[in-house]
């Protein structure tokens, strides 16, 4: 069995990010220089990650040729990132990846400067999970993962491997994600997609 592409960056994957289980309340996103904002859902007639229309410069994340990309503007809370589409030659993530963060602040937090966003007199503690699930040898298994987190730097750091199934060929994908938190909102500062290509039936 011969495997291409082993842990390198992946190009054209295409992500969506969620506010529900279901994935049917999106937060949408807007393509900046810098990588994605989140869009003030007040500003299309809804409130929060729910109502409203869809905005018209509302976009997927489409990873770039390094498989990285950048979303600020999130919040504390729940999300789902799905894979709405992998390249030609991959499988999509079976499942989206849910993240939770929990951000402690100051109780003074009026007092806020900015540019204090990602220091202590702002930001106390910082904790966070992500949930998501592995396939390997045709079993498929759930487990959450305690992210490190730097509260000085706003900073949490995850890595997720999903093994290629023997029996059943799906992609294996690798998973970076930095958050920063940025006063009351947080920033995904990074996701380093990686893959590796699916197992086929003829061995090549």
């Amino acid at each position: 069995v011969s495997k291409i592409n082993d842990h390198a960056p992946l190009k054209d994957a295409r992500f969506r990010l969620y506010s529900d289980a279901d994935c049917t309340k999106e937060v949408y996103l807007k393509r900046t220089p810098d990588g994605y904002n989140v869009i003030n859902r007040d500003a299309a007639g809804g409130n929060d990650h729910d109502g409203g229309t869809q905005p018209k410069e509302a976009v997927e994340i489409v990873t770039p040729l390094d498989g990285n990309f950048t979303i600020f503007g999130l919040d504390q809370g729940t999300y789902w990132l799905k894979e709405a589409q992998a390249p030609d030659g991959y499988r999509k993530l079976l499942d989206p990846i849910v993240l939770t963060v929990r951000p402690t602040y100051t109780d003074d937090r009026n007092s806020y400067v900015a540019g204090e966003g990602t220091t202590d007199k702002i930001l106390q503690k910082l904790e966070a999970t992500a949930h998501f699930k592995e396939f390997y040898d045709g079993a498929t298994s759930e487990k959450d993962n305690k992210l490190e987190t730097d509260a000085t730097q706003g900073s949490m750091n995850l890595t997720v491997v999903n093994k290629v199934g023997s029996k059943l060929p799906v992609t294996g994908s690798q998973l970076t994600i930095v958050m920063v938190a940025l006063g009351a909102g947080l920033m995904i500062a990074g996701y380093g997609i990686h893959r590796k290509r699916s197992h086929v039936d003829d061995g090549k």
